[in-house]
C-alpha cells in the first residue's frame, strides 16, 4: 500500500479506537477555508461549561440562517473545541454555525444538559444578529448524544419555555445518529445519565423523544448508517415511525454502510465521500427555512 494512502488509513484507526478519537479527528479533518471562528469561549450561563463558539462564512453573513451543532459523548464527555471542523464547514456553506458546550455527567444528570442547550438558544435568539444570523431562522443539529439533547429541546416545548427562548424560531432539527427510544434503560451511560428519572414521583417515559411527538413540532430531518452498532438504527426508525403518524414532517434517510462515527466524520474532508451528509443537512435547510412547520400546521385539521 502506498505510504500517503496508509497515513490516512492509520489515522482513521485512531479515530474509531482512542479516547481522544475526536480530538484526533479535529486533527485530521481539513477546515474549508470559505470559513472562519468569529467567536469564541462566549459565556451563555454562569458554569464554565457553559460556553459557546460561532463560525461564519470568511465573506460574512447577513440575516443567515443559523445552525446550532450539538455534540454527543454519552452526555459524559465532549468539548466544542474538538469540534472546529463541523463549525467550519457549517458555516462555509453559508450559515452562521453555533457549538456551545453543556455540562456533563456526573457533574449533573437528566435535564440538565437539555437545559444548557435551551439556554444557548436562547443566547443565540437574542445575540446572533450581531455575528449575521437571523434569530428567527434557526436549525438545531447534533451527533448521537447531541442529537437527543436537540430534539427533547424542540419536540418538548418545557425546556424552550424555562429558559425564555422563541421555539417558533427553531425552523427545522437534524438528528446523526442519534438515540430517541432507548427505555428501559439497560446500558451503563443511560443509567447514569438518566437514572434519576426513575425515582419515585418522576416518569422515565418523558425522557424519550418518540413519546413526544406532535403535528406542531418543527421539521426533522434524521440521519442513521444501518452499520451502526452503538445507536441502533432502530432508534431512528421509531421516530420516524410515531412522528409520521402523529403528523409530523419528517424526512429519514439511511446509509447502508455507515457507522456511528462516520455521520460525524463525513461532515469534513477528507470523510465527505462517506455520505452526502453535508448536501443533505443544506437542502433540508433550504426547504425549511422560510416557513418551518407553518404550511404543514395550515393543513391540518
Amino acid at each position: 500500500m502506498p505510504f500517503k494512502k496508509f497515513i490516512p488509513l492509520l489515522l482513521l484507526g485512531l479515530v474509531l479506537s482512542s479516547c481522544t478519537s475526536v480530538a484526533t479527528l479535529n486533527l485530521i479533518v481539513r477546515n474549508d477555508p470559505g470559513a472562519m471562528r468569529s467567536a469564541q469561549d462566549v459565556s451563555f450561563g454562569d458554569n464554565k461549561r457553559q460556553k459557546l463558539d460561532i463560525y461564519v462564512p470568511k465573506t460574512g453573513a447577513e440575516n443567515a440562517p443559523v445552525i446550532i451543532f450539538v455534540y454527543g459523548g454519552s452526555w459524559a464527555n465532549g468539548d466544542k473545541k474538538h469540534y472546529a471542523f463541523v463549525g467550519n464547514n457549517l458555516a462555509a456553506m453559508g450559515y452562521v454555525a453555533v457549538l456551545p458546550n453543556y455540562r456533563l455527567v456526573p457533574e449533573v444528570v437528566y435535564p440538565d444538559f437539555i437545559n444548557d442547550v435551551a439556554s444557548a438558544l436562547k443566547w443565540t435568539e437574542d445575540n446572533i444578529a450581531n455575528y449575521g444570523g437571523d434569530p428567527k431562522t434557526i436549525f438545531m443539529a447534533g451527533h448521537s448524544a447531541g442529537a437527543y439533547n436537540v430534539m427533547m429541546l424542540a419536540l418538548d416545548e418545557q425546556y424552550t419555555s424555562k429558559a425564555g427562548a422563541d421555539r417558533s424560531a427553531i425552523k427545522g432539527v437534524i438528528g446523526l445518529s442519534g438515540p430517541y427510544d432507548f427505555y428501559p434503560f439497560d446500558f451503563e451511560v443511560a443509567k447514569n445519565a438518566f437514572g434519576v428519572s426513575e425515582q419515585p414521583g418522576n416518569d422515565p417515559e418523558a425522557t424519550q423523544p418518540i413519546n413526544h411527538v406532535d403535528p406542531s413540532d418543527p421539521p426533522l430531518l434524521l440521519i442513521s448508517g444501518l452499520a451502526d452498532s452503538t445507536v441502533f438504527p432502530s432508534n431512528t426508525r421509531a421516530l420516524t415511525k410515531l412522528g409520521k403518524k402523529a403528523g409530523m414532517n419528517i424526512t429519514t434517510i439511511y446509509y447502508d454502510d455507515l457507522g456511528h462515527p462516520d455521520t460525524l466524520m463525513a461532515l469534513g474532508s477528507p470523510f465527505k465521500h462517506k455520505a452526502p451528509i453535508l448536501e443533505e443537512m443544506k437542502k433540508f435547510i433550504e426547504a425549511n427555512r422560510i416557513t418551518g412547520n407553518q404550511d404543514r400546521l395550515a393543513t391540518i385539521d
